[in-house]
């Protein structure tokens, strides 16, 4: 064989280059996660197995033929147009700027060469292969190329950090053995068993073009299965600089200059010409646009195809222009039957929909929704937070906000911003350390529609609220929302949750009323406590919160100058960490020098002081009077799910007790039915 064959030094290079690539260069590192040999849909791995039912499969073989592009080249019934509408195939402009020419030549010949996981099928893998035509198109694509810019050195400590604080590790795999600063030496650190999403080529690709990647994703991949996740230049550069810091499969040095003599490239203009031609004739351009004009060539309908586990389902390539995407059973098994039943299979409710694109853009590795999804357990500990005010919240500080009735919380505005950030970021969670993803409206499609069609609440009115006794409410001599909630830059003097200043941009009334009203009803786990607050009073607080700005701010934010909580007209309560006694717990406070500290993991009084009480602000925060060292805990065995605020008393909530504190001690009742 010629210049166009793989013997001879060139052939026993390929050799070594593959063998290198299948050696295991230390799993440790993300990028070197143990592989998978299929093509890696993250929509399908998740929820479907093989002990699934014909009809489930079915559904996951959908997601398969979306997003394996199977409708670029066959034509999915009419009723599931809107549904099966397929991925782009990734941006090829600057290609040659991520490959070397052989990584280039084996991408062509079989991708699964270069990237074990790709959804990529191989054209040339089959028996009846044509070298020539393998080369003219490693030719064709050596032209692809774009100006990379230089970026700074950076700083690969940093970037790990990064990479296991924001929510990279909630797709790709964490780093083995690698446990982040605040998660005590004490805690067990257990391995991830849900599929990570491979990203076996981030140490391929030259620092500075995966670097721009990671600052823009979609403008590589528009297909949009990684959204932009709004780093800095400089975040972008030290989580890059971390993840392309791994030793790289190399040839020996003698072998590397054998191959240099032996097989010098030079693009070749005929060869260039005919790979171009090629592009057209082998129907790349079905998947990947923008590179060569022409129409793309159709096959037979989805509808039309067989069963019988032929063609693009063969086990072994089978040649003849037939795409080989090395399927695996399950995959091949949920495709054929998804293909029984395309023509009466339909997702058409808004149930359907919302549930098709929370799996195939993987939201559900973050979120829940209706008790599916939701972070691994394993990858939990990478969950924290900016603010360790807000760590007794615990998975409410951390965690995604879990999906249930979100159709009826977010105003319009607030869906554009939160999504698309149009008009500005929607977060509103500074305490969190994970992000949310940027994506484009094409991303989602009627994601946001359906979800306010399904989880419409009773409409309730909230209207003619007084503002000014709204703010007393909010205040500390009220119902004492600013032990939690802060206003702009003032914090709150206990746990820090969500600030109050953006409430009615960012909330519907209707749902503002349904929450306040009984908080539990729509997340039965949450920490706000039911605050048993009138129609009237939900009505002042809202219409306090409408024109924020433009009343004097509540009594009991910290400031400066004004950090310590002193009980005056009724009983204060501060949800903190106390040193000492309690991770989290809700301080009690009463005008007559007596304290309290319930500890809500153990449900339960656990501790009681007099005199002073506590100082949020103070650096740790402890009871500032003298504790009461022959206090006896007071359980309340029971479920903890909320505080009432009352005049002289305050009262812990539980499911089928309540617990009455005050200054003289407290009391346990049963709940009557």
């Amino acid at each position: 064989m010629g210049q166009n064959g793989y013997t001879g030094i060139f052939g026993i290079a390929l050799a070594v280059v593959l063998s290198l690539l299948a050696t295991d260069r230390g799993e440790s590192h993300p990028a070197h996660a143990k592989p998978v040999k299929y093509p890696f849909v993250v929509g399908f791995e998740r929820f479907y197995t093989n002990l699934d039912t014909p009809d489930h499969l079915a559904t996951g073989g959908l997601i398969l033929l979306n997003e394996l592009n199977c409708v670029a080249c066959h034509a999915p019934p009419e009723h599931l147009k809107s549904t099966l509408t397929g991925r782009p195939g990734t941006r090829l402009d600057g290609v040659a700027d991520r490959f070397e020419h052989l990584d280039l030549e084996m991408m062509v010949r079989n991708p699964r060469f270069v990237k074990t996981d790709t959804i990529m099928p191989s054209m040339f893998s089959g028996p009846d292969r044509d070298l020539d035509e393998i080369d003219s198109l490693k030719h064709f694509l050596s032209t692809l190329k774009e100006p990379v810019k230089k970026y700074p050195e950076g700083d690969i400590e940093a970037g790990k950090l990064l990479y296991h604080k924001i929510g990279c590790v909630s797709c790709h795999a964490p780093e083995l053995d690698y446990r982040p600063p605040w998660v005590p030496a004490s805690v067990e650190m257990n391995l991830t068993s849900l599929p990570s999403v491979p990203m076996n080529l981030a140490d391929r690709y030259p620092r500075e073009v995966l670097i721009d990647f990671l600052l823009d994703p979609t403008k590589h991949r528009p297909s949009g299965r990684m959204p932009k996740f709004d780093l800095t230049e400089k975040e972008a550069i030290d989580i890059g600089t971390y993840l392309n810091a791994t030793p790289k499969p190399e040839l020996p040095e003698q072998l590397q200059n054998a191959l240099s003599k032996a097989y010098p490239f030079q693009p070749d203009p005929e060869r260039i010409e005919k790979g171009r031609e090629l592009f057209a004739s082998k129907n790349c351009v079905a998947c990947h646009s923008g590179i060569v004009e022409a129409e793309s060539l159709s096959s037979k309908p989805l509808g039309d195809l067989t069963t019988d586990a032929k063609g693009c389902l063969s086990d072994r390539p089978p040649g003849g222009g037939v795409p080989a995407y090395g399927l695996d059973q399950l995959q091949k098994r949920s495709i054929i039957e998804a293909l029984k039943r395309i023509q009466e299979t339909k997702v058409e409710t808004p149930e359907q929909e919302v549930d098709w694109i929370l799996s195939s853009r993987n939201c559900y590795s973050c979120h829940e929704r209706n008790g599916k999804g939701g972070p691994e357990a394993a990858r939990e500990v990478f969950f924290t937070v900016n603010n360790p005010d807000s760590l007794p919240n615990g998975k409410w500080a951390a965690y995604p906000p879990i999906l249930d009735k979100v159709g009826a919380k977010l105003t319009d505005r607030w869906w554009q911003k939160s999504l698309y950030h149009h008009g500005g970021s929607g977060s509103i969670r500074d305490f969190m350390a994970l992000r949310m993803p940027i994506y484009r409206p094409e991303d989602l499609g009627k994601l946001e529609s359906h979800l306010k069609s399904l989880d419409e609440m009773k409409a309730e009115a909230i209207e003619g609220g007084d503002a000014e006794a709204g703010a007393e409410l909010v205040g500390f001599d009220g119902k004492n929302c600013v032990a939690c909630h802060g206003i702009g830059d003032l914090p709150p003097p206990g746990v820090v949750s969500v600030a109050l200043n953006e409430t009615v941009d960012r909330l519907t009334p209707n749902y503002f009323y349904h929450f306040l009203k009984d908080p539990q009803s729509i997340h039965p786990e949450i920490p706000m406590p039911n605050l048993e607050l009138s129609d009237k009073e939900i009505s002042d607080i809202w219409a306090y919160l409408s024109e924020i700005e433009k009343h004097p701010l509540p009594d009991g934010l910290l400031t400066p100058d004004v950090t310590e909580i002193k009980p005056n007209k009724q009983p204060e309560v501060a949800r903190v960490l106390l040193e000492n006694l309690s991770q989290d717990a809700i301080a009690i406070g009463f005008p007559g020098g007596v304290n309290f500290a319930f500890d809500i993991e153990k449900s339960a009084l656990i501790s009681r002081w007099s005199g002073r009480f506590i100082d949020p602000g103070a650096e740790p925060v402890k009871p500032l009077g003298d504790l009461d060292t022959d206090f006896q805990e007071i359980p309340l065995n029971d479920r903890y799910k909320g505080y009432r605020i009352g005049p002289d008393t305050v009262t812990i909530l539980g499911e089928k007790q309540i617990m009455t504190i005050s200054q003289d001690g407290a009391e346990v009742i049963e709940i009557k039915e």
